[in-house]
């Protein structure tokens, strides 16, 4: 019981206090930087998503990049 009032009034706390601050730093940045921003931080974690999700699969892009040329070459072979 004990930490449930402590996580309400930590609650109430984020709510009154920080989150005032949070909104009054951030409508400080002028809008074009902030939209700049976004989109740079979008665009890294885009590159690290997939980054990531190739070293858990276990996908060399290396690997890849040669089949792909091989099989082309293969391709190209047969019409030309």
């Amino acid at each position: 019981a004990e930490s449930t009032i402590a996580w309400g009034f930590y609650a109430v706390i984020i709510v009154n206090h920080l989150h005032k601050a949070l909104l009054r730093m951030v409508d400080s940045i002028p809008t074009q930087i902030g939209i700049i921003a976004c989109r740079v931080i979008m665009v890294w974690y885009a590159v690290d998503f997939v980054y990531h999700l190739l070293l858990a699969l276990d996908i060399n892009i290396k690997e890849y990049q040669q089949k792909v040329k091989k099989s082309y070459k293969s391709f190209r072979a047969k019409f030309w």
